[in-house]
């Protein structure tokens, strides 16, 4: 069954919701950087973003289904989805993952698709190396093709 939506203050009220093993992930992951970003994005609205993004992200030729992604994945982030194959992200689809860590400045370098079985359906989870563009820090997210 899966885990009913739920809102965190900030993100020491949703580590306190992590069992060892994902907060050991989390960090590995750069959590608290993307979970920033992503309540930054989300507190200030993508124009305001852009204007204060080094990049200028996201970029103002994406069209409006792709930017709603970017809010829906942001929304994501602030549960806690994402860091692992049993709690992906959804929604998103294969173009608003990569636009949703492109924002935050992230660049795809290796992916895994994987079958998984839930609720009796058959799901595909793509698990995507991202690099960081300054840093080249690698980051792993997973993200639920079909479902």
């Amino acid at each position: 069954m899966r885990k009913p939506k739920k809102q965190y203050n900030n993100l020491n009220e949703l580590y306190k919701t992590f069992n060892d093993n994902v907060k050991i992930i989390a960090d590995k992951n750069r959590f608290p950087y993307i979970y920033t970003k992503a309540s930054i994005y989300l507190k200030s609205g993508a124009e305001i973003y852009r204007k204060n993004d080094f990049y200028k992200m996201p970029d103002k030729s994406w069209d409006d289904e792709e930017m709603a992604m970017i809010t829906v994945g942001c929304q994501q982030i602030i549960q806690g989805k994402g860091l692992t194959e049993d709690n992906p992200f959804t929604a998103l689809g294969v173009t608003g993952f990569y636009k949703l860590f492109t924002t935050f400045h992230f660049e795809s370098k290796a992916r895994i698709t994987k079958r998984k079985k839930l609720e009796g359906k058959t799901y595909f989870i793509d698990i995507i190396d991202f690099e960081h563009v300054v840093d080249h820090s690698i980051v792993t997210y997973c993200n639920m093709v079909t479902y």
